[in-house]
């Protein structure tokens, strides 16, 4: 399995991400990486129990619409709105996530 490269924005050399998972209080996830040349964190997600929940009920969603819109009796607008609704969804759970990793990236350090 081939290892992804990343270039750190604060010393600019290239490195392999490894990626590290850890917990904070009973249901904080952090999954990241850092620069193993400088220690830069690189946050890729932090989620809290109900983040989680969110993460998969969007993804039911997602597949409840694929399957509508194989069905060509649904009006192509329906399913427009019904994606529109998950892409709400999924922009504000992206900003959620970002606000808690940042909240924990001092920690990491």
């Amino acid at each position: 399995m081939a290892k992804t490269l990343a270039n750190c924005d604060d010393c600019r050399k290239d490195f392999k991400i490894k990626y590290i998972k850890t917990t904070r209080k009973p249901d904080i996830q952090i999954m990241y990486f850092k620069c193993k040349h400088c220690k830069k964190i690189y946050i890729c997600s932090a989620t809290d129990a109900d983040m989680r929940k969110e993460q998969v009920e969007i993804k039911m969603m997602m597949r409840e619409v694929n399957q509508l819109a194989a069905n060509t009796a649904i009006p192509d607008w329906q399913i427009k709105n019904k994606w529109d609704h998950i892409e709400s969804k999924k922009q504000r759970l992206k900003f959620r996530i970002k606000t808690l990793g940042n909240r924990y990236k001092e920690e990491l350090r």
